[in-house]
C-alpha cells in the first residue's frame, strides 16, 4: 500500500523553566489517510493523448445511414430502373410488332384488291374495244334476183344467202356488227326498200354472233339506179375486227 507525504504533527511543548533557555521539542509524526491512486483519466499525460480519451467512437458498417446501406440503396434503385426499361422495351417490341403484322395485313389487302381492279380493268378494256365502234366501214355488194327477191322465191333467196356467205366468210369468229347501212337499187323507192329489208332479214337469221339484236341498221332504196336488184352493205363492225383476205 502507497502512502503519501507525511504530514508531520509538530507539538511543541515549550516549558518556560528558564528564561532565554530553550527547552527540549517533542515531535509526534501523525500518518495521513491513504489517498486513491489516479487513473489513466487524470494522469496528465494521458490527457495529452487524442487516441485514447478523446476518439470518438465509429459507427457501425452495417448501420442504416453507413456507405454499405447508401451502395445497397443504389444497386436497388439501379437494378429497378433496369428493370422498367426491359419491361418498356417489351411492349414497344410487341407494339411494333402488333403495327407491322397489322400493316402486312393491309399491304396483302391492297395487293389483292389491286389485282383485282387490275384484271376489271383489263376486262373493261376489252369490253370497251369490242363497244367501240370502228369507224372504217366494211362494204359488200351482192347482186339478186329482184323480181324473186321481192315475191320470196326460194331459189332466188338461197342464191342471195349463198353469196352473202361467200363475201361474209373473211370476218372471222368474234367480229360483231355495231351498225350497218343497207341500200337497193330498184326502178322505184318502195322496191329498192322492200328488197334491202329482205337481205337483213337473211344477214340476222343467216349470222346472229355478228348481225344482233343490239345491231343497228338503216335501210333506203337507190331509185332508178341500174343495175336493178343490186344491194350494198355497209357495216360498221367493233373494234378489234380484222378482216382476213
Amino acid at each position: 500500500m502507497r502512502w503519501g507525504i507525511a504530514a508531520a504533527t509538530v507539538v511543541l511543548a515549550l516549558i518556560d523553566d528558564a528564561p532565554g533557555v530553550a527547552q527540549p521539542v517533542d515531535l509526534v509524526l501523525t500518518p495521513l489517510p491513504p489517498v486513491a491512486t489516479p487513473g489513466i483519466a487524470a494522469t496528465p499525460g494521458a490527457a495529452a493523448t487524442p487516441h485514447l480519451a478523446a476518439t470518438p467512437l465509429g459507427r457501425p458498417a452495417d448501420d442504416s445511414g453507413g456507405v454499405g446501406s447508401r451502395l445497397l440503396g443504389q444497386q436497388s434503385a439501379a437494378q429497378a430502373t433496369i428493370a422498367a426499361y426491359a419491361t418498356r422495351e417489351a411492349v414497344q417490341a410487341t407494339r411494333i410488332a402488333t403495327q407491322e403484322a397489322a400493316q402486312a395485313t393491309r399491304i396483302a389487302v391492297l395487293e389483292s384488291a389491286l389485282a383485282e381492279v387490275q384484271v376489271t380493268a383489263t376486262a373493261l378494256v376489252v369490253v370497251a374495244a369490242n363497244t367501240v365502234l370502228d369507224p372504217t366501214r366494211q362494204s359488200i355488194t351482192l347482186e339478186t334476183d329482184l323480181g324473186g327477191m321481192l315475191n320470196g322465191d326460194p331459189e332466188a333467196v338461197a342464191e342471195a344467202r349463198t353469196e352473202l356467205t361467200r363475201l361474209l366468210s373473211r370476218y372471222p369468229s368474234g367480229c360483231r356488227a355495231g351498225f350497218m347501212l343497207i341500200s337497193g337499187n330498184a326502178p322505184s323507192i318502195e322496191e329498192g326498200v322492200d328488197l334491202a329489208q329482205r337481205v337483213e332479214s337473211l344477214l340476222r337469221e343467216g349470222w346472229p354472233a355478228i348481225f344482233t339484236e343490239a345491231t343497228g341498221a338503216e335501210v333506203f332504196a337507190l331509185p332508178n339506179q341500174p343495175p336493178f336488184g343490186q344491194v350494198s352493205v355497209d357495216i360498221f363492225f367493233y373494234a378489234g375486227c380484222q378482216p382476213t383476205g
